[in-house]
Parts: structure tokens; C-alpha cells; sequence
């Protein structure tokens, strides 16, 4: 009877090392699986500041393009309509509508007529 008793504790001495073992590797995998996920998460964090960056420029560029394109349809209608200096209405501030606003200008016809161009 004894005997049987310290093989039982034998048994049971082994499946407490066998289930010691086990907890040790599930928790070195989780350890190198968090380790890989917070490196991910790094990554994913750094893409989103990248994106934010981005889109934090977005509004200069776009007005810099708005600039660029109502500059270049300035230019190309005056090198395509040339108008004289004395053609050229340069009161648009006093224009409600106008004013704040990158307008080339408004330009009156000989019969006195205005067309806006923007």
C-alpha cells in the first residue's frame, strides 16, 4: 500500500513537471507573438503618422495647385486675348463677391461690357 502511494506521488510529481513544462512554452510563444504583434503595431502606428502627415499637407497642396492652374489660365488668356493696360478693370477689391478671391481681372470690352475671368 505504501508503496503504491509513493508511486502515485511519483505520477503525480511528473505530471506537474510535464504540465510545468507546457506552461512554460505557451507562455514563451505568447511572449515571441506579442513581440511580433507590437511589431506590427509599431509599423501599422507608423503608416497612420505617415497617412496623417499627408493629409495634414493635403489642403496646401491642393490650394497651391489651385493657384497654379488659375495662374497658368491667366497667362494663357492673356497671351491669347491681349487686352491693353487701359482694357484692364483693376477695381475688383471694391467687389464684395470678388474680394479675398485670386481673380487675374476683369477685363472691359470697348462697347464697356465686363467679363470676369477667373
Amino acid at each position: 500500500l505504501e508503496q503504491r502511494k509513493l508511486q502515485d506521488n511519483a505520477n503525480t510529481l511528473v505530471d506537474l513537471a510535464k504540465t510545468q513544462s507546457t506552461i512554460h512554452d505557451t507562455v514563451s510563444e505568447m511572449r515571441v507573438q506579442h513581440s511580433r504583434l507590437q511589431i506590427r503595431l509599431d509599423s501599422i502606428e507608423e503608416s497612420l503618422l505617415q497617412v496623417h502627415e499627408h493629409f495634414a499637407t493635403l489642403p496646401l497642396i491642393l490650394k497651391y495647385i489651385q493657384m497654379q492652374t488659375r495662374n497658368s489660365s491667366c497667362s494663357n488668356q492673356k497671351s491669347d486675348d491681349p487686352v491693353g493696360p487701359e482694357d484692364t478693370y483693376h477695381h475688383h477689391h471694391h467687389d464684395p463677391y470678388l474680394r479675398g478671391r485670386n481673380v487675374c481681372s476683369a477685363r472691359v470690352t470697348r462697347q464697356g461690357s465686363t467679363a470676369t475671368t477667373t
